[in-house]
């Protein structure tokens, strides 16, 4: 039986105000250094939006959407 995997997560640290970021080959890079102090629900939306872009998605001006730049 063959597996596919197309979805790789991973964290990383930096000190900046980005939150995570996808490639178009799928994989995302959460940054520790701001999940730390994030609330679960605030988590949730961060990787909600990165697996957006997974799903092809791109950022949207529409305001409460998940897809929202700075989400």
């Amino acid at each position: 039986m063959k597996t596919l995997q197309d979805v790789f997560i991973s964290d990383y640290v930096e000190a900046s105000n980005i939150l995570g970021v996808t490639s178009s080959k799928g994989t995302i890079k959460l940054n520790e250094y701001n999940f730390r102090n994030m609330t679960k629900d605030q988590r949730t939306k961060t990787v909600t939006h990165e697996f957006g872009h997974v799903l092809g998605l791109a950022h949207i001006s529409e305001k409460n959407d998940y897809m929202q730049q700075g989400k």
